[in-house]
């Protein structure tokens, strides 16, 4: 797509991918972002493709998608109270570090993509998040797990460099696969 000012506008490849991963499993994707331009941005969100038959408006959905000025935490907030979704249940991926340092402090899986979503970034999210909630839930009595629907899930930031990974503010060796669980 190009914006008026001939500026190639494209999702990264692997952004496109976990979206179509995301919404043919029937996972709720909410947008949480600080562009200046509300109008603009729903239009783009109108117009990106992420396969033949879906844009990421049709990918989105009823979900909210929060635009506006202020903090992440408090898009993730008002995402929690409009969807209903615990924030502790939700994958947050974000390319600016202070965002993820403080959207783990409220609950949700983080993980930094300084270069933008790769499928390896994504992979391990997933992996994290999925780990978590689990371990968590094991430690938890089944009343209360039952409650929500699912156990309290952690904080673990992906943060891609070349020599390793770290997750939940722990060094991973990157031995080329993703394990999905702390080291």
């Amino acid at each position: 797509m190009l914006t008026s000012r001939g500026e190639r506008l494209e999702l990264f490849p692997a952004a496109r991918a976990a979206l179509c991963t995301l919404a043919d499993a029937g996972v709720p994707v909410a947008i949480a972002s600080r562009a200046s331009e509300v109008t603009w941005a729903h239009e783009i969100m109108r117009l990106l493709r992420v396969d033949d038959r879906r844009t990421v408006a049709d990918v989105v959905g009823s979900a909210p998608v929060v635009i506006q000025g202020g903090s992440k935490t408090a898009h993730l907030r008002h995402i929690a109270s409009e969807s209903g979704v615990p924030l502790r249940d939700m994958l947050f991926f974000d390319n600016e570090r202070t965002n993820i340092a403080q959207v783990e402090k409220i609950g949700p899986t983080c993980v930094y993509c300084p270069r933008g979503m790769t499928d390896k970034l994504f992979n391990e999210g997933v992996s994290v998040h999925v780990a978590n909630r689990a371990s968590s839930s094991i430690q938890r009595p089944a009343a209360g797990a039952a409650a929500n629907g699912s156990g309290r899930s952690r904080k673990g930031a992906g943060i891609r460099r070349e020599e390793g990974v770290e997750v939940g503010g722990r060094r991973k060796k990157d031995r080329g696969k993703s394990r999905g669980r702390r080291q």
